[in-house]
């Protein structure tokens, strides 16, 4: 399984929660948090921000390769 894929996975077991926050002068970022209550392996608070949705995909899928 490539890392990509196995964040995919991460993500549709619901390990991460994908949501973007736009700022006052209307930047978006794109945003992969852990959800609410998280009580799995690693920091419930981690997250992982980008600028767009393709560098959040290779943001998260290098964070995905050290739980493969």
């Amino acid at each position: 399984m490539s890392a990509l894929e196995h964040a995919l996975d991460q993500i549709q077991r619901g390990a991460w929660v994908l949501t973007t926050r736009t700022a006052a002068d209307g930047t978006v970022t794109y945003v992969a948090h852990r959800p609410p209550g998280w009580s799995g392996s690693g920091d419930p608070f981690e997250e992982i921000t980008a600028p767009d949705t393709a560098a959040l995909r290779a943001r998260l899928a290098h964070r995905c390769r050290r739980d493969a």
